[in-house]
């Protein structure tokens, strides 16, 4: 029994660089590609982050990213005894706080299941927040898929 092509859109654009399988890729597979993007994410290079990976939806830059701040940087500072201000753009848009960002590649997922998330690290402490990615079949293959990054 062949199985049901996802009914949500996967978002591939001209800038994308995500890789395309022939197959459905193996746990290994998948979880090198989120590692990939979140590589690009610790060298500040949102570009190339979002375009390594495909998407759920057209949220990547600026909406994701800078939500990613507010649930990860926010808290950090609060922890710091240090004042923040989610409406402060400047804050959020230097990038340099992703310097810290990581995620943990141990999970429970067994590799079956389409959808799978992991847990990302701030400045080497595990967070609230997870990363929840898919794999996703598309007309020319498979790919895996960033659906969403928020606190649990």
């Amino acid at each position: 029994m062949a199985k049901k092509k996802a009914s949500a859109k996967t978002i591939l654009d001209a800038s994308s660089t995500a890789k395309v399988f022939e197959g459905r890729p193996s746990k290994k597979e998948a979880l090198s590609e989120v590692e990939g993007f979140f590589s690009h994410l610790k060298e500040a290079d949102v570009e190339a982050a979002g375009a390594s990976i495909a998407h759920a939806h057209k949220d990547w830059w600026p909406h994701q990213v800078r939500s990613l701040w507010q649930d990860l940087v926010g808290p950090w500072l609060e922890e710091q005894g240090e004042d923040w201000d989610l409406d402060d753009d400047k804050s959020w848009r230097d990038l340099t706080w992703l310097e810290k960002i990581g995620i943990e590649l141990e999970t429970d997922w067994n590799g079956d299941d389409d959808s799978f998330f992991l847990n990302v690290t701030y400045d080497g402490e595990v967070t609230d927040v997870s990363a929840e990615f898919s794999i996703q079949e598309i007309p020319n293959g498979w790919v895996v898929r960033r659906d969403i990054i928020h606190v649990n």
